[in-house]
């Protein structure tokens, strides 16, 4: 199953800057660096600017607002590593730009049986 969706053309996009596009409900940061298309989360986990008003300089997005950096490797904030961004794959054929669409979490399991725990009120806690 081909997971990729073709969110615009190579031509909607202007060399060095960044543009917001959706796939399901997602919002995500595009840019186009030096012919290279990068996607990440754009909702900062700071103050939730969207990233595709930052930019991308020497391997790190930067937020607009208040510039924090985040590494294009794995999405780690360069002075907060609890904040990360989601990084998207992205692949250009025909003209098209396309992104992977973003992956779930999976549901959580069931949680095992339990044996169930009745409380009596007319138990003292003498026996």
């Amino acid at each position: 199953m081909d997971d990729f969706v073709r969110v615009a053309a190579v031509s909607d996009f202007t060399e060095g800057r960044g543009r917001t596009v959706t796939i399901d409900g997602e919002a995500i940061a595009v840019f186009r660096r030096k012919g290279r298309f990068i996607a990440v989360g754009d909702k900062c986990p700071h103050m939730g600017a969207s990233m595709a008003m930052g930019f991308i300089s020497q391997g790190f997005v930067q937020c607009a607002w208040h510039g924090w950096k985040f590494s294009l490797v794995d999405g780690v904030c360069t002075f907060r590593d609890w904040a990360r961004l989601p990084l998207h794959d992205v692949r250009v054929e025909g003209g098209e730009v396309l992104i992977r669409r973003p992956r779930r979490p999976e549901p959580a399991p069931e949680p095992a049986e339990e044996p169930w725990m009745t409380w009596d009120p007319n138990r003292s806690g003498k026996n």
